[in-house]
């Protein structure tokens, strides 16, 4: 699902904006009729992106360009019992993170009719991500590591909305 996003305008050309992703997972899949083997799986995903932007142009079409600050959370685990063994798994697939990050914003907006417009936007960006431990059971059974990324298309899209 793509990021809510506001901006709120402190000059006629200038706009601080934020975004906001939330995504959500819970599965429980029973492979026998007792429901004695089972696997559970829950996920949480959220990002917070502050930014600012400038704008140029005219009336009907305009640029902008500016930067924005993802915060994003990663965080999983799972539960399984298989011959009776119940396991508890943070971090499960070592995909739980904390990440941060720098995205350039390259954008237009084109009003439509009065302050509703059409547009899009491109943000090539960088992430730093602090992996979480897989920990089973409550015992770390490897540590998390880190990692650095460059992406063309971290929150790049096409835009519909209102200026108020």
């Amino acid at each position: 699902m793509p990021d809510l996003k506001g901006r709120y305008f402190i000059a006629s050309d200038i706009a601080v904006r934020l975004g906001l992703g939330l995504g959500f997972s819970n599965d429980k899949d029973y492979t026998d009729t007792a429901g004695d083997v089972y696997d559970k799986y829950t996920s949480l995903y959220i990002r917070l992106s502050p930014g600012i932007e400038k704008q140029f142009g005219t009336d009907k079409f305009k640029g902008y360009i500016g930067a924005d600050l993802p915060i994003t959370s990663y965080t999983d685990k799972s539960q399984n019992n298989f011959g009776g063994v119940d396991t508890k798994i943070k971090n499960p697939y070592g995909e739980g993170y904390l990440g941060i990050g720098l995205n350039a914003v390259f954008g237009f907006d084109y009003y439509l009719f009065g302050n509703v417009y059409i547009g899009a936007e491109f943000a090539p960006g960088l992430i730093f991500r602090k992996y979480s431990d897989i920990v089973e059971n409550d015992v770390v059974t490897n540590k998390g590591g880190t990692g650095f990324d460059f992406d063309l298309g971290s929150s790049s899209g096409i835009r519909l909305g209102i200026r108020f």
